[in-house]
């Protein structure tokens, strides 16, 4: 039985540390670190809406409702952002989101990675107030792991004017987009279906800088 048990914690470290290794933001420099152990004033007044605390952050939407809530203290360019993101209660999948911000000049204009727990993803624009055309419709995706008390580990590096979408260690799409002018923050984002609120929750919100790109190998054999 005590070989039995050991084996068995043996193997559940090896596949958390894969898992862990998947899921990591890529740079050799964390530039910022959350781990929600208690609120910090970076990220706003309290909410009842939005509860930071025990390492995670807890948002309820209002029903129909959308929440979300910035980071002040840190600012990037080019940087590499994960979080993992986790649907805890919802009255409609198909409605409800929870999702990672980025390139978040203020609460007026930032761009959001969203996840719904029926498997489908999109990217959103908020500008000036408003919500603009959507930069990525919502999108099936095998990768995003299905049901409510499911996590999944959101990534988006950017690098210049290229956004590249990472969900559970699979990209799932590759796009250009306008970048705002200098450095700016992240954030957490949820929105709740009509009937009543949704509940998410997040973790290990990291961002680090971006691993440079491989360089693409000479030819071998140049044409003559």
């Amino acid at each position: 039985m005590l070989r039995m048990t050991i084996v068995a914690a043996l193997l559940a470290v090896t596949q958390w540390g894969f898992a862990g290794q998947a899921a990591a933001c890529e740079g050799n420099r964390i530039l910022f670190q959350e781990e929600f152990k208690s609120r910090d004033p970076i990220w706003g007044k309290p909410s009842k809406r939005v509860q930071i605390k025990d390492g995670r952050a807890i948002i309820r939407p209002a029903a129909n409702m959308s929440q979300w809530q910035l980071e002040t203290g840190f600012a990037f360019e080019d940087a590499d952002i994960c979080v993992t993101a986790t649907l805890l209660e919802t009255a409609d999948p198909t409605r409800g989101a929870g999702g990672l911000i980025f390139w978040a000049q203020d609460n007026s204009n930032y761009y959001v990675l969203n996840v719904a727990s029926n498997g489908y993803f999109q990217v959103n624009r908020f500008m000036s107030g408003r919500w603009a055309p959507d930069v990525i419709a919502w999108t099936e995706s095998d990768a995003i792991k299905k049901g409510p008390n499911q996590p999944n580990r959101l990534r988006v590096t950017l690098r210049g004017q290229t956004v590249a979408v990472h969900i559970n260690g699979k990209e799932v799409t590759r796009f250009r987009a306008q970048a705002p002018e200098g450095p700016s923050v992240t954030g957490i984002f949820a929105a709740s279906a009509p009937e009543k609120p949704d509940v998410w929750q997040f973790t290990n919100l990291k961002v680090t800088d971006v691993k440079p790109e491989p360089e693409a190998r000479a030819d071998a054999s140049p044409e003559t």
